[in-house]
């Protein structure tokens, strides 16, 4: 369920439904956006998940921003299980937010929604029936690699099939790809951003201590290496968002025909963009970046990186 979240000294973990929504009233900030934040598959309900972003905000905006984090998820779940779900819980957000812009708290080209994996397509069929409900477009929807960390099959194009997050779902979708699955059923933002080519393993995950992703502490049989560079490389995408929060010049991209194009400087309008928080929203097409293994991740262009590679040979 929702819960509005304000910072990290001071949160409000209200958990929302129709018969107190009325809570949000004693803390809602007159005239603020809102910023709704979502997790995926295998959610993490603490600082060092998704929901670093809800923080990072809150620290880097203290009276900028009502902040809510849905959490939908009470227990771990199978990948087919979670993506089953996300018609049904899309389709509730969507008239929790018809009820917020009813009370006249807050109006749909003020709303932004963040979703990590299988939560950007909750995300999607909220902006789908809220305009279909309402005739508005919800004004921002960012999808944080929307594909998710899982091998496609046929049952998982058919839970999916109609319920991809779309750039039609909102007024300006962009979308972070770092786990990008060639055969996903297709999501599309009017902006797509692919660090490091958009693939899994990122920089910085290929040596994962996959210990880190045991359960309850305890051994997984299930958690191979593999699979731990598959969540971390997945978890890069908001990462980087929350690093782009905090600096606005952070994560330049190039728009280019390719990965290959872009890493032999093969692109003559040199048009650029910033993947995450400070997108320059009139710009869209499909941008490529590099980033750094550890953070800070962003780094300033291509030319930096190259030199970083020239650095790194040259001490071998």
């Amino acid at each position: 369920m929702p819960r509005l979240g304000e910072n990290d000294t001071n949160t409000y973990a209200y958990e929302i439904n129709y018969n107190n929504i009325n809570l949000i009233l004693k803390v809602w900030k007159t005239d603020k956006p809102l910023i709704i934040v979502t997790h995926g598959w295998i959610a993490k309900y603490n600082d060092q998940g998704v929901y670093s972003i809800k923080n990072a905000y809150a620290v880097k905006y203290p009276d900028g921003y009502n902040i809510i984090t849905l959490g939908w998820i009470t227990y771990y779940q199978t990948f087919l299980n979670v993506a089953s779900k996300c018609k049904e819980v899309g389709l509730a957000l969507s008239h929790f937010l018809i009820k917020l812009v009813s009370l006249r708290i807050i109006i749909p080209s003020n709303i932004h929604m963040i979703g990590h994996n299988l939560g950007a397509h909750v995300l999607g069929v909220c902006g789908k029936n809220f305009y279909k409900l309402t005739k508005h477009k919800i004004s921002r929807i960012t999808g944080l690699n929307p594909t998710g960390p899982m091998t496609i099959n046929t049952s998982i194009t058919s839970i999916y099939l109609g319920k991809t997050l779309q750039k039609d779902d909102a007024t300006f979708v962009d979308l972070i790809h770092t786990a990008k699955i060639d055969k996903f059923p297709m999501t599309t933002g009017h902006v797509e951003f692919y660090p490091n080519g958009g693939y899994n393993p990122q920089k910085g995950c290929e040596d994962i201590n996959y210990e880190i992703y045991l359960t309850n502490g305890k051994k997984n049989d299930e958690i191979t290496k593999s699979v731990a560079i598959l969540f971390c490389s997945d978890a890069k995408s908001y990462e980087y968002y929350v690093e782009s929060i905090n600096n606005e010049s952070a994560f330049i991209s190039t728009l280019s025909k390719s990965y290959q194009h872009f890493e032999n400087l093969e692109n003559s309008e040199r048009t650029t963009n910033h993947m995450g928080h400070h997108v320059n929203t009139k710009k869209g097409g499909t941008f490529y970046l590099m980033t750094n293994p550890m953070s800070p991740y962003s780094m300033d262009s291509i030319e930096a990186y190259k030199e970083k590679e020239r650095e790194f040979r040259y001490t071998l």
